[in-house]
């Protein structure tokens, strides 16, 4: 790496993958990549001896850093997180943290405090876990109450000097610039807690990607009244698209066995709440899928859902769905742009399920579409 920075003073974009020793940072001087002071983009790779300090080594060193991504680095904890966002708070506008061990979800978005009010786009894929709330913060505002504390001058100060900290904190709250979000989360897992963990105030936020992954047939049955979540999306007030990605999700597609439920009931309970997005503009969506019987559908409560959040203008289902479900889009006024693309498992030619679209079908619901609606083939695809 030394090398690399004497012979290549002009470098800016790195990405290193599976190295070993990349910043040692043993001494207070600069060793390994932390010498590269040119760089703009840093992406770090299952390096699984890179530590809190090599982090901090990479901050005091790589001043003029706007986009970092690190994964797979096991090493690396909040600790580290936090030092190397406060290094390099002047710069940083894009940061991605996937797959390390130590590292919470709820975690990162805490050591990422120092850069809050300017980061732009960030992309977590970390286990979830639900934040602690401070004992003297309540609805955002700093509240104490300390009626099991003695009145003596000590406890009054100690009151005072917390939530003085708090209210610090708070001035952190708001992701002021933050404009793309990307989260992984698992399998009948609920999103509500992403408030909880301080993402209630993004003013910006433009882009949103749900990445969902696990085994379905394995989580326990949803209560009627339970949610993932998505009307909590509706505190941010500008968001425009959304990617809803359940590819990974696996359940049972036609039959299940007492006690489970099958895809049908899970696309029910992460669509609804879709119709208090009132800004989305663009939503692409990937149906969970049963990969025993190679299906990937659009079902009835999926697309009865989507019929209610009449602001969409543009679908993308990778998946199929039943021709006469598509008679629910013929009513959304705001809609001119849907799309059914099998990139996943298409059926095969010869697959005799006259219910499942094809190309005949397709035509079918244009003609009806223009008949009904008068829009050209133009306006729609």
């Amino acid at each position: 790496m030394e090398a690399l920075a004497c012979r290549c003073p002009r470098i800016k974009f790195l990405t290193l993958g599976c190295f070993q020793g990349l910043c040692k940072a043993s001494w207070l001087h600069l060793d390994g990549v932390a010498v590269c002071g040119g760089l703009e983009s840093l992406c770090i790779k299952n390096c699984h001896d890179l530590t809190d300090a090599s982090l901090a080594a990479i901050g005091r060193g790589c001043g003029r850093l706007a986009k970092l991504a690190i994964q797979g680095c096991d090493l690396v904890t909040s600790a580290g997180i936090r030092r190397l966002s406060a290094a390099l708070r002047p710069t940083l506008k894009e940061v991605s943290i996937l797959q390390c061990r130590f590292l919470h979800t709820a975690e990162c978005l805490a050591a990422l405090s120092p850069i809050r009010d300017q980061i732009e786009s960030l992309e977590i894929n970390c286990d979830w876990e639900e934040v602690e709330q401070p004992g003297c913060v309540a609805n955002g505002t700093a509240e104490c109450n300390h009626e099991d504390d003695e009145p003596d001058e000590t406890s009054y100060e100690s009151a005072s000097k917390k939530c003085r900290y708090m209210m610090e904190l708070d001035n952190f709250s708001c992701w002021e610039m933050l404009r793309s979000l990307s989260l992984w989360l698992v399998a009948g897992q609920q999103l509500s807690p992403l408030i909880s963990a301080g993402l209630d105030s993004c003013p910006l936020l433009e882009k949103i990607s749900i990445k969902v992954e696990g085994d379905l047939r394995t989580c326990p049955r949803p209560s009627p009244l339970s949610v993932f979540g998505l009307s909590d999306l509706g505190a941010f007030p500008v968001l425009a698209k959304m990617k809803l990605d359940l590819s990974e999700a696996v359940g049972y597609a036609l039959t299940a066995p007492t006690g489970h439920i099958d895809l049908t009931q899970w696309d029910r309970f992460y669509l609804s709440g879709i119709e208090s997005l009132e800004s989305l503009y663009e939503l692409d969506y990937w149906p969970p899928q049963d990969k025993d019987v190679n299906q990937r559908s659009l079902s009835l409560p999926a697309v009865g859902l989507f019929q209610r959040s009449v602001g969409l203008r543009k679908i993308f289902v990778h998946g199929t769905t039943h021709e006469h479900f598509m008679s629910f889009f013929l009513k959304m006024p705001n809609l001119r742009d849907i799309q059914l693309r099998e990139d996943y498992y298409p059926a095969p030619e010869n697959d005799m399920m006259i219910t499942e679209m094809r190309p005949e079908s397709w035509l079918r619901f244009e003609g009806q579409l223009n008949n009904q609606l008068r829009f050209s083939d133009s306006e729609w695809h």
